[in-house]
């Protein structure tokens, strides 16, 4: 089957978080409304680019798509679902914060065949929460639960950040606690980094030290960060979670087909706002501007700023940079699975590099790359090296 995963952007947030780099816009219902039917219109004219692919992943993703009304979304689904060949077991997710949440949308949202949430919630310790400067209430995930518990909704995950400002391991491990208690069936546990386009990049990129988190007051160097990671990892597996990429642990032994869509690289789909595609070996980027993309959102000629090909070498090693993500690594047989040829001796030698380094290892039993847990601290660094035109 030739699999396509279709990622649907909403932009609009209540405000910008200080820490997020996303592209976002801040607007009334209306806009909303307005964006919907873009985004339908949008998925409407570009079907025909995707014919022979069967979608098996959805995610709504933002921004903050909680914030569109679930009439809406649900609405979009029925244009997906009519326009496109879309898996009775498909993967429909939903990125939300738990202030976003209510009875009447978690109803809907089970109508039109979301099946799962995935909760920003970040950390569970106040000063944290403000030096982060996060556009909801800490605390709203105490009404959540009760929410999704009343409403019989047990499908979700959570994100937490290692590496904050102040954070030690004793109230990271407080947050993970208040993670698994909530009922999560996944926790991504990601770092902070201080990234172009985010408030806290702008105010201190250039000297972490002045972060003002107070009371606490320390940015975490490289090492507090690993021992964070590590420490977070294990608290994690030991309350029966398994690690299946590099940021993801789960209650479950497998990933649900949005996250095995990242490891695997497949054929995506991205409408909305700034969001991207590949199809085949065209990248496609849609234009960041609002007004533009309401108007013109069923004529791609009109709303696609930037589009590039990709090379079969580039594809390749963009393939194993992704199956790396995963925990079960990349084999020559998982590249010719997906390309129908050998893993290149270009992509073997960046893997042994990775070797070298401690980052990967090689098990000649399975024949098959994986990142040591230097190589997953260091995950973006490993895709730097494996997509470096002249490595």
């Amino acid at each position: 089957m030739n699999e396509l995963h279709i990622d649907i952007v909403f932009p609009f947030c209540p405000r910008h978080c200080d820490y997020c780099d996303a592209l976002t816009h801040t607007g009334r219902v209306s806009d909303f409304e307005r964006y919907a039917n873009a985004l339908e219109r949008e998925l409407r004219a570009v079907a025909a680019d995707t014919q022979g692919r069967t979608v098996t992943s959805v995610r709504f993703s933002g921004g903050s798509p909680v914030l569109l009304p679930s009439r809406s979304t649900a609405r979009i689904l029925e244009t997906l679902r009519s326009a496109y060949d879309v898996a009775p077991d498909a993967d429909i997710a939903l990125e939300a914060t738990c202030a976003g949440l209510s009875f009447d949308a978690l109803g809907r949202y089970r109508e039109a065949g979301i099946r799962f949430l995935e909760l920003g919630q970040e950390t569970f310790d106040g000063p944290q929460h403000d030096a982060l400067g996060l556009c909801y209430p800490m605390n709203s995930f105490i009404d959540a639960r009760k929410l999704l518990g009343f409403c019989k909704w047990d499908a979700y995950g959570m994100s937490l950040l290692y590496g904050l400002p102040g954070q030690n391991a004793v109230n990271l491990a407080t947050s993970v606690t208040n993670a698994v208690d909530f009922g999560c069936q996944e926790i991504s546990l990601a770092p902070l980094r201080l990234r172009p386009g985010s408030a806290l990049k702008d105010k201190y990129g250039s000297d972490p030290s002045r972060f003002a988190a107070s009371p606490r007051k320390a940015w975490p160097t490289d090492d507090d960060r690993r021992v964070l990671r590590t420490a977070a990892i294990a608290q994690l597996e030991k309350r029966g979670y398994a690690r299946l990429t590099q940021h993801l642990l789960s209650r479950n032994s497998t990933l649900r087909a949005s996250q095995r869509a990242r490891c695997d690289d497949i054929d995506r789909l991205g409408v909305g706002v700034g969001a991207w595609s590949r199809l085949g070996d065209g990248l496609y980027r849609t234009t960041t501007k609002l007004a533009r993309y309401i108007e013109h959102a069923d004529d791609p000629s009109a709303t696609v700023d930037a589009v590039a090909h990709l090379s079969s070498e580039s594809a390749s090693r963009r393939f194993a940079a992704a199956r790396l993500f995963s925990c079960e690594g990349i084999s020559a047989a998982d590249h010719e699975r997906r390309f129908g040829t050998p893993l290149p001796r270009e992509v073997i030698e960046r893997l042994c590099n990775l070797e070298e380094r401690a980052w990967a290892v090689y098990d000649s039993g399975r024949r098959r790359w994986t990142l040591t847990d230097e190589g997953g601290f260091h995950y973006e660094k490993v895709v730097n090296m494996l997509s470096e035109e002249d490595a």
